[in-house]
């Protein structure tokens, strides 16, 4: 999954992604992980690419990403191998 995250510029703090993937059918947490995100382009964007999880069925794949006390999240739900809705 490839993202553009699009940093605040008037804030100072440097932007943090947290990934989850969870089991659909009973919200149980596979894995979870916090990252620093790379530098930002000259552009002011960020670009990111997130391998989809690789167990076959119904997961959920969420995105939180935080800049100081600014946050976003994202949600996809993930069906089979690589359908995204």
């Amino acid at each position: 999954m490839y993202f553009i995250i699009y940093p605040n510029a008037t804030n100072p703090a440097k932007p943090k992604i947290q990934v989850e993937v969870e089991l659909a059918l009973d919200g149980r947490v596979l894995g979870s992980q916090t990252s620093e995100l790379p530098a930002v382009n000259a552009d002011g964007t960020i670009p990111l690419t997130i391998a989809p999880p690789a167990k076959p069925g119904k997961n959920r794949l969420r995105v939180p990403i935080q800049q100081g006390t600014e946050s976003v999240e994202r949600v996809f739900r993930i069906h089979g191998r690589n359908k995204c809705h």
